[in-house]
C-alpha cells in the first residue's frame, strides 16, 4: 500500500486542462471584468491623487496614502489574477 501511494505521489499522472464548450464566452466576460476593473482603478488613482491634493493643504495626509495603498494593491491583485489561477492549477 505505501509503495502504491508513494509511487502515485512521486509520479503524478499528466493533466492537460481542455475548456468546455462555450468557454470563450465565458473568457470574453472575464477579460471585459478585468478591463472595467482596471479602468476603475485607473480612476481610483486619479480621485486619491485628488483626495491627497487637498489632504496634504491640511495637514491630513497620511489617511490618503493607506487609501493609495487599498487601491495600488487591489490593482496587482486583478493583474496578477492569472498567473495566480496558473501556479495553482
Amino acid at each position: 500500500m505505501f509503495n502504491l501511494v508513494t509511487s502515485v505521489i512521486a509520479a503524478p499522472p499528466p493533466v492537460k486542462p481542455v475548456p468546455p464548450p462555450g468557454a470563450d464566452k465565458i473568457s470574453q466576460l472575464i477579460n471585459w471584468a478585468a478591463w472595467i476593473v482596471t479602468a476603475l482603478g485607473v480612476v481610483g488613482i486619479i480621485l486619491v491623487g485628488a483626495y491627497l491634493m487637498f489632504r496634504n493643504d491640511r495637514g491630513e495626509g497620511s489617511n490618503a496614502t493607506t487609501k493609495l495603498g487599498s487601491v495600488l494593491g487591489g490593482l496587482i491583485l486583478v493583474s496578477a489574477a492569472s498567473a495566480i489561477v496558473g501556479l495553482l492549477v
